[in-house]
């Protein structure tokens, strides 16, 4: 006999759409800044973002908003280095799945290659990353794909992680040649950073930097595990392949209306929210493929509801009353329609007589 715990399936976790981030990078900023005596939530909502954001850290929140977010928590706060600070109170697993993947990776080459390929999937559509190898120093370099205006603190935020993650990979002792900011707006950040960091800082046109001895790619991961490296990289791969359109989008929105069927809020408002859009954004794109909202709600139902007449003993009226119908008359014309037979007669059908 097989083993049943081989065909588990593993969630996928939700992607971000265009333009979105993780709201994870928000983690520590609630704290960060009652001490001082705001508090965010009004700031978030006068930059459209949502405060439930702040205790959901797989939701999505918009990029630019989110940097024209921190610009004004720092301005209001009087702290010109906010996003170094919030940094110091984050770890890499901000960065998600492909934190937990650079983790158990065998080497800092390993770690940095998944880094760079697979953050614009799982984390933010913006990143842009490139590790790049000279003759003797290795960059690991960062821009977004598109202009995200006065971004001051999601870039000194950016740093420090970026930094954080190498060293989780192979401890404090890696030595930095320098680090580099871009454009001359992060020149008054120079001082404070070389203090720091200890190293070189550097303002210019080019990306964002974090320069180190290329021996340093070869470095054992004293923490590796060849297994769950395996494991996670191989679900990134497969996430990094089902593409970015919005056929791709509409099956993120019925995957996260499956994961809360029965257990949450699948509103049209709780789905744009956890995607960092507004509900009209969200019906455009998925008009854009075919859908709506309403559609997938509908047709993730009637497949639960199939899966629960065929595995369990459940009365149909019950299970047309977890699903949310109001009526158990609703769910049976909306289960016909949808698969030709009744709940009672498909359950039949499902469950044919013992002999």
């Amino acid at each position: 006999m097989s083993d049943p715990a081989l065909h588990l399936r593993i969630p996928a976790p939700p992607l971000p759409p265009p333009g979105a981030m993780r709201a994870a990078n928000l983690r520590g900023l609630s704290g960060l800044a009652a001490e001082r005596g705001l508090a965010v939530q009004a700031l978030l909502e006068r930059h459209g973002l949502d405060p439930e954001l702040l205790e959901d850290p797989d939701a999505f929140l918009d990029c630019r908003a989110f940097a024209a977010f921190l610009e004004g928590c720092a301005e209001r706060l009087g702290r010109p280095f906010l996003g170094l600070e919030l940094a110091a109170r984050q770890a890499p697993e901000v960065y998600g799945l492909v934190a937990a993947a650079c983790r158990a990776a065998p080497s800092l080459r390993a770690a940095l290659c998944c880094f760079v390929r697979y953050l614009p999937v799982v984390h933010s559509t913006e990143s842009v990353l490139e590790l790049v190898e000279g003759r003797e120093l290795a960059e690991l370099r960062w821009r977004e794909r598109t202009a995200m205006g006065a971004n001051e603190q999601a870039n000194y935020q950016g740093l420090v992680l970026n930094l954080r993650l190498l060293r989780v990979v192979v401890g404090s002792g890696l030595p930095l040649a320098r680090v580099g900011l871009p454009r001359a707006m992060f020149r008054r950040a120079v001082p404070p950073l070389a203090g720091v960091l200890r190293c070189p800082v550097r303002v210019g046109e080019g990306p964002g930097h974090i320069a180190f001895p290329k021996a340093w790619l070869e470095a054992p991961n004293p923490n590796a595990s060849a297994i769950l490296f395996a494991l996670l990289e191989g679900l990134l791969a497969r996430l990094a392949g089902t593409g970015a359109g919005e056929e791709d989008f509409a099956a993120r929105v019925r995957a996260f209306l499956a994961s809360r069927l029965g257990c949450g809020d699948v509103s049209l408002q709780a789905c744009a929210r956890h995607f960092g859009m507004a509900a009209r954004t969200l019906q455009w794109h998925l008009k854009r493929a075919g859908t709506s909202h309403s559609a997938l709600l509908e047709a993730v139902r009637l497949e639960r509801a199939r899966e629960l007449l065929a595995a369990t003993h459940l009365p149909v009226a019950e299970i047309a009353d977890r699903l949310g119908y109001r009526e158990r008359a609703s769910f049976g014309r909306a289960f016909r329609r949808a698969f030709g037979l009744s709940p009672v007669a498909y359950r039949q059908s499902a469950r044919p007589c013992a002999h």
